[in-house]
């Protein structure tokens, strides 16, 4: 009965001292006098389960980041260029894939027990707790990989069917896009393009013309982005000079090797015209506009822009005459202005006609 009792005492002793913080020590003649051997006493003094429980597990440094989840998109990537070699802008397509990727950061477990009181503060000790860990904060992040050239493809734009070359570059021989068509009205700043890819939504792109360009302290202002805008795609200057314009030295005409001998209704013909600059000083916003009474051959602008002296500017235009016209023969003008006005030159253009 006495063992029994002691063996109790023992018990809660150490169960105290557990829970205390302390090393709980069972002393040789304690061991002698209940009758157990060295290893039950060293198992009784181990903290059990439900006193690690108790105790305070707290996060510990940082040992990486896994991620949770991630997910793949693929967007169009649009883009305004000029590649060809009659300089005609197009669209160069892409694929670029975005990925939304879930983080979260990984820290050691520490378990913080109780050795002692200072002065009325507690004192910790603080140890690591192998193969555990805390999870901490999430966060979400979005990558972006390098685009990838939509080469060869078969796309839609504003209805129309087109393929795309190698590169991207959405073809155009008939000339059926229209994006310097859609700014030719000087009172028109934007144009809006639906591409469609199949199997992917529909990206709606705006061209933009800022004429005459804006001071730079004013693009961050604008909701335009540059590299939408036509002028900027050509690499014009077209920024208002404050001085005058050079206009009595400039020389024009039309590229003869571009000029066809005859022109076909319904079909496509191209324009050159060249500037040069024999004066002393620069130009400013400076433009071509063709004048004709058939529809396909009026209103078409030509952009020059700022040419230095000595140096030539040249500009393409593509026009075609609807077989409805009537007439044998087709006459053209073209006048020339800049931010200071109208200039005196003048280009004309008389072409048979072939139905």
């Amino acid at each position: 009965m006495m063992k029994r009792h002691l063996l109790f005492c023992v018990l809660i002793a150490v169960g105290f001292m557990v829970v205390r913080g302390a090393e709980p020590r069972v002393t040789d003649t304690v061991l002698d006098d209940i009758g157990i051997s060295e290893g039950t006493a060293w198992q009784l003094s181990q903290p059990t389960r439900e006193s690690v429980d108790r105790a305070n597990k707290v996060r510990g440094s940082y040992v990486r980041t896994e991620v949770r989840s991630t997910e793949t998109s693929q967007v169009l990537d649009v883009r305004l260029a000029v590649t060809t070699d009659d300089r005609q802008p197009s669209f160069m397509l892409s694929m670029q894939e975005e990925q939304t990727i879930t983080e979260v950061r990984v820290y050691e477990t520490l378990l913080r027990t109780t050795v002692g009181n200072d002065g009325g503060r507690s004192n910790y000790e603080y140890h690591v707790m192998p193969g555990e860990y805390t999870y901490g904060e999430e966060s979400v992040r979005t990558q972006t990989m390098p685009p990838v050239p939509l080469a060869n493809a078969q796309v839609t734009v504003n209805g129309q069917s087109y393929a795309t070359d190698e590169n991207g570059v959405v073809l155009d021989p008939d000339h059926r896009l229209g994006i310097l068509d859609a700014m030719d009205a000087l009172d028109r700043r934007t144009m809006e393009f639906v591409i469609e890819v199949q199997g992917k939504p529909a990206k709606t792109y705006s061209v933009f013309r800022t004429m005459p360009q804006r001071r730079d302290f004013d693009e961050k202002l604008l909701d335009e982005p540059a590299q939408q805008d036509i002028l900027v795609c050509y690499r014009l200057n077209f920024k208002q000079s404050l001085l005058q314009p050079e206009q009595e030295g400039l020389e024009f005409s039309l590229e003869s090797d571009a000029i066809p001998a005859v022109v076909r209704t319904g079909e496509c013909f191209p324009l050159t015209i060249k500037v040069t600059n024999n004066g002393s000083r620069q130009t400013s916003c400076l433009l071509g506009r063709s004048f004709s009474r058939l529809d396909g051959l009026n209103g078409k602008l030509f952009y020059f822009g700022a040419v230095a002296p000595g140096d030539t500017a040249r500009f393409t235009r593509y026009f075609k005459v609807s077989p409805e016209e009537l007439v044998n023969h087709l006459f053209m003008e073209i006048r020339f202005s800049d931010s200071w006005g109208i200039l005196k030159q003048t280009l004309q253009l008389d072409l048979p006609l072939i139905h």
